[in-house]
């Protein structure tokens, strides 16, 4: 069996967040927490072959697939990288890049499909990762998704993700972090809202008339007993 950090699992269908970002697979799967659908299937994609791959933000996992908001806390909020701390729907993607001197900004679609982003690459050996932060129509410039997968040690990343230094640790909402053992997500999370394959979904909804109104939802992706894919957004759009 290959090591956990030698694939990349990317989902099936693509990323769309229910206030625009993406276009979304017509395909749709409602489940209860626990519960996986034998027709939605997640398939393992090797990203990490050349660098160009690594890029463009890969698909949002499990994002065709609807499930109950079983989270009860407000928890996926913010991250930071280094010293700089990022607010969801708060931190601007523009003075993030001056911030952290980072490459280009990508920048992709129109309308619905518009999306923004800036790519990191940090970790060593084992633990090596790429992480895109992201932007979609709906986020007017902030940060509103992040994504991050582990990648093999030997991989060559697209010089447009900024490499970061050691000290410019990643620390995500919770404690997450790719590399995880299952039983330890379970210790930080909880059981998911809704499960497929290996893939989890934590969804947490305050919904109107409340004036903090929010959607968020956290994904993972696991492989060998280990988190090698996190995708999470958070939308005050309803």
């Amino acid at each position: 069996m290959r090591s956990f950090v030698s694939t990349v699992f990317l989902a099936s269908t693509i990323a769309c967040r229910p206030d625009g970002g993406r276009q979304t697979d017509s395909t749709t799967s409602t489940l209860r927490a626990g519960v996986t659908d034998s027709q939605t299937r997640l398939v393992p994609r090797v990203s990490t072959d050349s660098a160009q791959g690594t890029w463009i933000p890969p698909h949002f996992p499990g994002e065709g697939i609807n499930v109950p908001a079983t989270v009860s806390q407000d928890w996926m909020m913010t991250l930071q990288i280094g010293a700089q701390h990022i607010v969801f729907e708060k931190t601007p993607l523009d003075s993030l890049q001056l911030r952290l001197g980072t490459g280009p900004m990508g920048q992709a679609g129109d309308a619905a499909a518009f999306v923004q982003w800036l790519c990191f690459t940090g970790g060593t050996g084992q633990g090596r990762w790429v992480l895109w932060l992201e932007a979609g129509e709906m986020d007017a410039g902030t940060v509103g998704t992040f994504h991050t997968v582990s990648v093999p040690p030997d991989a060559q990343v697209d010089h447009r993700c900024t490499q970061l230094q050691p000290a410019d640790t990643l620390v995500l909402p919770r404690g997450l972090s790719v590399g995880l053992e299952d039983s330890t997500v379970y210790r930080l999370l909880g059981p998911p809202s809704g499960a497929v394959a290996d893939t989890s979904i934590y969804s947490f909804e305050r919904a109107p008339p409340a004036k903090d109104a929010v959607r968020t939802r956290v994904v993972l992706v696991t492989h060998a007993g280990r988190v090698v894919q996190i995708g999470a957004w958070r939308s005050s759009a309803w």
